[in-house]
């Protein structure tokens, strides 16, 4: 398993000042799974995301990551875990304003040690993956909404990672924009990468092939669904619009 969580919590405060954000959870998720922690603000998903992404420590329990018990890691060696394996997606982007878009998408190899030419060759390689090709000298100020998640994601894909964790990717977004960045984390899926998409949004969740869904810190299910393909949904939509 990439990722095995056993009865692990998070509680903060102390004493009667104390909040459980996230209740004894058990949680694996196989490498290569798509898998969406679906509830509202405030159930505990962004918790549960922060500790799989190493951001976070759980008060009780175990969590290993690709094999590696993260319970004695220190802050050095958890950075270090999340450069190699992990890449983040969030709602608000995170693109520096003052930087271009592939100055932006170079900086994880610049945190690895990557020189800089190998750092360029792979930041392009990358944009081009999420079609950002003729965007990489443009700051983030002149890109719309839809292009600056494409620039992040291309920032998650530069170090090659194993996870991709996707933080309400699309809720800054229009919907035919956010349909368009669940078709590239389904793309990216495919590839053999392991998606962890945290959202509220029920119909974003069913693109992904499995559903964990939390209300106030506690797992209410998991569940496998059969993924509404994007592709195929346009596909049908084009075909209905030419017989019309």
């Amino acid at each position: 398993m990439l990722i095995e969580a056993h009865e692990i919590s998070r509680v903060y405060g102390v004493e009667s000042a104390s909040v459980a954000a996230l209740r004894p959870t058990t949680l694996s998720i196989a490498a290569g799974e798509f898998v969406a922690i679906l509830g509202p603000s405030g159930s505990g998903k962004s918790t549960l995301m922060n500790i799989i992404g190493l951001l976070d420590r759980p008060s009780t329990g175990t969590f290993h990551l690709n094999g590696r018990n993260c319970a004695g890691l220190t802050d050095d060696q958890a950075a270090e875990l999340r450069n190699k394996l992990i890449g983040f997606v969030f709602q608000s982007y995170h693109l520096l304003p003052r930087q271009s878009v592939l100055q932006n998408v170079e900086l994880p190899l610049i945190y690895a040690g990557v020189r800089r030419a190998e750092r360029r060759e792979r930041a392009v390689k990358a944009l081009a993956a999420v079609r950002m090709s003729h965007r990489v000298d443009h700051l983030p100020s002149q890109l719309s909404g839809g292009e600056q998640q494409r620039a992040a994601i291309a920032r998650s894909i530069v170090t090659s990672p194993s996870l991709i964790l996707a933080d309400e990717p699309t809720g800054a977004l229009d919907s035919a924009t956010g349909w368009e960045i669940m078709r590239l984390l389904i793309a990216l899926n495919r590839t053999g990468r392991t998606i962890v998409l945290v959202t509220h949004d029920s119909k974003i969740a069913q693109l992904a092939s499995r559903i964990v869904t939390l209300r106030d810190g506690d797992v209410v299910s998991d569940e496998m669904v059969v993924s509404l393909q994007p592709d195929a949904t346009a596909q049908n939509q084009r075909q209905r619009d030419e017989a019309a």
